[in-house]
């Protein structure tokens, strides 16, 4: 009696893994007891269990851009099978996400589409399963997915296929349905440099002066998780993701931010490719 915890946590029979997860890890407990109305333990949700469990949410990797910001490394090889560590791009986002969790994948290509297609093909060499939309014609970041309305029943998670991160993508899934969200956008927030000095002015009189001062932005990274039932309100023919995200809010739609603090690289430049191959993997 001196030593038993009389304030234990513990959940009803009810409560689903996703939910019993967020709890434990709220809590820092590894183990969290199932207990009935009549009070006697019915289950236990284990995190190591939970963590290995495999998530049924579909994984999409939108890998059709013409990588041109790239040239000329892109112009005989897409912009995701450009390697790091020997290994291309999109293979670095599809085992992240297999520990995470996903089995099942999309793909949605265009350029150079076969060098991803016979790369991969099934996914079976990885462990998973690899599935492909192929747009005929480039149709932005996001309408390509519209292709997907009568194949999923739950919500997808979505990210560019030039993202380079160590976030836990379950975690965002489980984010996206604690919320009861339509859209979930990750941000990151960044400290962005202003090189000049700040003149403040009122009707054109000099009020003020500030010395050179940075800002914190909030931006958008690329990954987001979509529910299935709004995915048929995507244009057929061309829409970028965030056009999609503005007609989502104009029509009352739920849409939250996952903030992360983790490493994360938009290898959308020469710049950032070189200095992911000499930091993020030395």
């Amino acid at each position: 009696k001196t030593i038993i915890n009389k304030k234990s946590i513990y959940v009803g029979p009810s409560v689903n893994n996703e939910n019993a997860k967020i709890l434990m890890k709220a809590n820092w407990i590894r183990h969290l007891p199932v207990i009935d109305k009549k009070g006697k333990i019915c289950g236990l949700h284990m995190l190591d269990n939970i963590l290995n469990a495999t998530i049924p949410n579909t994984f999409v990797i939108m890998a059709g851009g013409l990588g041109k910001r790239l040239r000329p490394l892109t112009k005989n090889i897409p912009k995701p099978m450009l390697k790091i560590a020997n290994k291309p791009i999109l293979e670095h986002i599809i085992l992240k996400a297999k520990s995470n969790g996903f089995k099942k994948f999309v793909i949605s290509v265009h350029y150079l589409h076969k060098k991803i297609r016979n790369y991969f093909k099934n996914g079976k060499n990885l462990g998973v399963e690899i599935k492909y939309i192929y747009e005929n014609n480039p149709m932005g970041t996001a309408a390509g997915l519209k292709k997907l309305r009568d194949k999923v029943n739950k919500p997808i998670l979505v990210t560019n296929g030039d993202i380079i991160t160590d976030i836990d993508y379950a975690n965002i899934i489980d984010y996206h349905n604690s919320n009861k969200s339509e859209a979930t956008i990750v941000t990151r927030n960044i400290t962005q440099k202003n090189p000049y000095g700040v003149v403040k002015l009122k009707n054109r009189k000099v009020v003020g002066f500030e010395e050179k001062q940075n800002f914190n932005v909030n931006i958008n990274t690329g990954i987001y998780v979509i529910n299935n039932n709004v995915i048929k309100m995507l244009d057929d023919k061309y829409e970028d993701m965030p056009n999609f995200l503005e007609k989502l809010r104009r029509k009352k739609k739920k849409i939250i931010a996952y903030p992360i603090y983790e490493n994360w690289v938009d290898i959308g430049t020469k710049e950032n490719l070189m200095k992911t191959k000499k930091n993020l993997f030395s």
